[in-house]
């Protein structure tokens, strides 16, 4: 993957009409949608087979920065930063059902022009891009789902997980979490014998914060 391609950092400086200073341009834009907007990164080229990529919880779409350069010569690839990650804006509305994602993921379709790409998610975004596959079988061509649901986690995580999401504490408690356990808590997530990128981990405590 080319500097131009490579998904920027969410807060990633950018120049003159979104240039990044070592003049590359990311390849980015926000999609509007019915009750929120997703920005989403269009790799590869247009007439290619379309690939989507979910990524998990409290990532983005610098998950593929290692897969995504696998793909891109013959494939159209779409990243997709979920609402509230990388730089998709919170939605605009509340009550987020996975039935809510599924019609949300189903009009990203419509509006990108797509029929029943391959579908790719990990982790939440496995779980997700699993349950669209079930509620609209007919729009998905292939479906690749990695450690869906809850495998490999801890049930500390978990209940981390929920603490983080709870609209009254939640917000309170990210702002407040210590470096090292989150990185101990991503280590778990991944499984025994992860190794820790620290760049990738600096960039989701940030988001996560």
């Amino acid at each position: 993957m080319t500097t131009a391609e490579r998904p920027p950092a969410p807060n990633a400086p950018t120049g003159p009409a979104g240039s990044r200073p070592d003049g590359g341009i990311p390849k980015g834009r926000l999609v509007t949608l019915p009750g929120a907007d997703l920005h989403i990164y269009e790799l590869g080229p247009a007439d290619g087979p379309p690939v989507i990529m979910l990524h998990g919880f409290l990532t983005d779409s610098y998950t593929w920065r290692d897969v995504a350069p696998a793909l891109i010569a013959d494939h159209r690839v779409i990243l997709v930063d979920l609402p509230g990650n990388g730089r998709s804006p919170d939605p605009r509305e509340t009550g987020w059902s996975a039935d809510r994602c599924v019609e949300l993921l189903a009009a990203l379709f419509d509006a990108l022009g797509l029929d029943a790409p391959t579908l790719v998610g990990s982790q939440m975004g496995g779980s997700l891009a699993a349950w669209f596959a079930a509620a609209r079988p007919r729009r998905v061509g292939r479906l690749i789902v990695m450690a869906a649901g809850v495998l490999g986690e801890t049930s500390t995580n978990l209940t981390l997980y929920k603490v983080l999401a709870n609209p009254l504490i939640g917000r309170w408690v990210a702002r407040r979490f210590p470096r090292q356990k989150f990185e101990e808590k991503w280590r778990a997530a991944h499984g025994p014998g992860h190794e820790v990128d620290p760049v990738a981990t600096d960039r989701y405590f940030a988001q996560v914060q």
